[in-house]
């Protein structure tokens, strides 16, 4: 069964799939797999504490919430995707949202969240809560 939210966007993490491995510079590396989710994502409340300034860089920090709504495996949508447990908060994703007036690009920062204690994440998809940052290098300001 597909959930009724229609996705409005994708956000693509970067899941380690191998231990950390030395390079020949001495430098660590690990081999990684993108994780591409499907998603309905709105706006969400103000979860700004009074005094959290901006980081360096950022333009806007806005919360969104909404449901996983499938993830893609090769190519190929899969339903009603949950989130690995792998994931922590704070993990990054980077961010395409679809809107009318064209796409927004950003970075996506997971936070936590509480499943349904009614089941419902099985037909609407699993929760997702997490931060958009949206930020813009200095050449591109001038």
């Amino acid at each position: 069964m597909s959930s009724p939210f229609p996705p409005n966007a994708t956000l693509t993490f970067q899941l380690p799939v191998s231990g950390e491995t030395i390079d020949e510079l001495g430098n660590a590396a690990s081999t990684t797999e993108d994780l591409v989710l499907l998603c309905y994502l709105k706006e969400g409340k103000n979860r700004t504490r009074t005094g959290d300034a901006l980081d360096a860089g950022e333009i806007s920090r806005t919360p969104v919430d909404g449901r996983i709504v499938g993830r893609l495996v090769s190519g190929e949508l899969q339903d009603l995707a949950e989130l690995p447990p792998s994931l922590l908060p704070g993990a990054k994703a980077t961010a395409t949202i679809d809107r009318t007036g064209g796409n927004i690009t950003g970075d996506f920062f997971l936070e936590a969240s509480i499943p349904s204690a009614f089941g419902v994440d099985a037909v609407l998809g699993g929760k997702i809560r997490g931060y958009l940052v949206m930020a813009i290098a200095w050449g591109e300001a001038l």
